[in-house]
């Protein structure tokens, strides 16, 4: 979204309905967790920050995982993406 290459290439086709973005509060939040961490990085302000997360959560289906999975020895917290990407059945 805010960057160029793979990333922002994989967002896009999302949109354009390539495939379904699936998100959780989780996973929205962890977005929005680190645009604001990176304000400067990325050049944005608070209301940039959010007009993105809004933008993500208008074009993704919301899934609340029910499964609590533990596959990411090297940073347990990425474990919430996966736990989304089963609840979306992805």
């Amino acid at each position: 979204m805010i960057s160029t290459g793979t990333p922002h290439d994989v967002v896009v086709a999302g949109f354009e309905g390539e495939y379904q973005i699936v998100v959780s509060v989780a996973t929205l939040g962890e977005f929005r967790k680190t645009l604001l961490k990176y304000l400067d990085r990325f050049e944005m302000n608070e209301d940039a920050v959010q007009k993105e997360v809004e933008t993500v959560r208008y074009f993704a289906e919301f899934v609340e995982p029910s499964e609590s999975i533990q596959a990411v020895a090297d940073d347990p917290a990425d474990d919430k993406f996966l736990e989304a990407a089963v609840a979306g059945d992805v």
